[in-house]
């Protein structure tokens, strides 16, 4: 998760069941979406276990805080205490997998659910190639005209989940005089059928950022995420605003220095499929719940996870082999025969000869997988695998 610039809070924790024990801190949210909280003292009130160091973990905080004005931090643990005989002064730092800021859920509901998710990905402009401006030019060249108007939303509905939405906004300023700094921005929603709770949401959510990552051919990091709490009794959420909270995790993929989409690298963009964006959305959803392994293994290789040629070569040969195998069916087939059956749809664009790539991709498989030394010379090396 991307955060630009670190979320600092500050204010009184207490760990669940324990309200009456309320100690100082300060809760960080860097980028990435990591959080750590610093607390003045600790959560325990007897310190003999801190002392022998035997640290709890798997816990949940709550938070009244500065700004935002609570937190619940789930599934926490100790990262590093400091225990002061001389000062007295003890602090003890701890790290929550999700943090959630904007309310503290009581002991009955610490699993709250949620009728609607907004998140931003970042770097997406050229895969967002719709745009509300217009330059008007008349014939008097000291005066020209830009016209915006907000482009129609997109819409489709997700099997299974509910709508998921595109929406387009504008941030523009009140009362320039010799500079104007005028920008679409574009927001992705999510409003299920049912409310949500926060792990479907979440893996929705990965889902269609790794949707725009295969558009792109880019890492692309999820940031600003909020949901609109669900409070259960209709009637009353109707007549009283809306509870937004904001979600803090460490997503993935996640790059902490943004490198720009082109359009050169670009597979298809917004417009290329907005209407049949539906079906195309809907497939890749059943895609990726049928052969996810084969996804992580290629968005491993495009994340950068592999420092050398050889293991990145590995990692795509065993994705398009395991995503043969998954979409198909077929078991009892050769390595080679699955690539020729997923190049098969596809020759007519390759600009190279299809019997030399397979030939050379299976030797060049083979000898890195078993390192038989009879098909060494025949492999593929240096800048011939980067290539391939």
């Amino acid at each position: 998760m991307k955060i630009s610039e670190p979320v600092i809070r500050k204010g009184f924790f207490w760990k669940a069941g324990h309200e009456d024990h309320k100690v100082s801190g300060t809760l960080t949210a860097k980028n990435g979406g990591g959080v750590e909280l610093e607390i003045i003292g600790h959560f325990n009130e007897d310190i003999m276990p801190i002392f022998n160091h035997e640290l709890e973990s798997n816990f949940v905080v709550y938070g009244q805080l500065d700004s935002d004005n609570y937190a619940t931090l789930y599934n926490c643990y100790y990262r590093k205490n400091t225990n002061s005989l001389t000062s007295g002064v003890s602090t003890s730092i701890i790290k929550p997998q999700t943090t959630i800021l904007g309310v503290a859920f009581d002991e009955e509901n610490p699993r709250p659910t949620y009728k609607s998710v907004y998140f931003e990905l970042s770097d997406i402009s050229p895969w967002i190639d719709v745009s509300g401006f217009k330059l008007v030019l008349p014939h008097n060249q000291k005066r020209f005209l830009i016209d915006f108007t907000l482009p129609e939303h997109i819409e489709v509905q997700l099997e299974n989940i509910g709508t998921f939405k595109i929406e387009f906004n504008a941030n523009y300023p009140i009362g320039f005089k010799q500079e104007i700094n005028l920008k679409q921005t574009t927001a992705f929603k999510i409003y299920p059928n049912t409310p949500i709770e926060f792990e479907r949401a979440t893996e929705v959510v990965s889902k269609i950022q790794h949707f725009v990552m295969l558009a792109t051919q880019k890492v692309i990091s999820l940031e600003n995420v909020k949901a609109i709490l669900s409070e259960g009794d209709e009637e009353i959420s109707e007549k009283s605003p809306p509870t937004i909270v904001k979600w803090y995790y460490e997503s993935s993929p996640f790059q902490s220095a943004s490198k720009k989409t082109t359009k050169e690298d670009i597979l298809f963009t917004i417009s290329k499929v907005a209407d049949k964006l539906e079906p195309r959305l809907n497939k890749w959803l059943e895609i990726y719940q049928k052969a996810q392994p084969a996804i992580w293994l290629y968005f491993s290789f495009m994340t950068g996870a592999h420092r050398y040629s050889e293991s990145a070569f590995l990692s795509l040969s065993q994705s398009a082999e395991s995503y043969q195998r998954y979409m198909t069916g077929e078991k009892k087939i050769s390595f080679k025969q699955r690539m020729r059956a997923l190049l098969e749809p596809f020759t007519h664009l390759c600009k190279f000869d299809i019997d030399s790539f397979l030939e050379i991709t299976t030797i060049t498989r083979n000898y890195l997988t078993h390192y038989n030394e009879d098909i060494k010379s025949k492999s593929a090396k240096g800048l011939e695998l980067y290539f391939l």
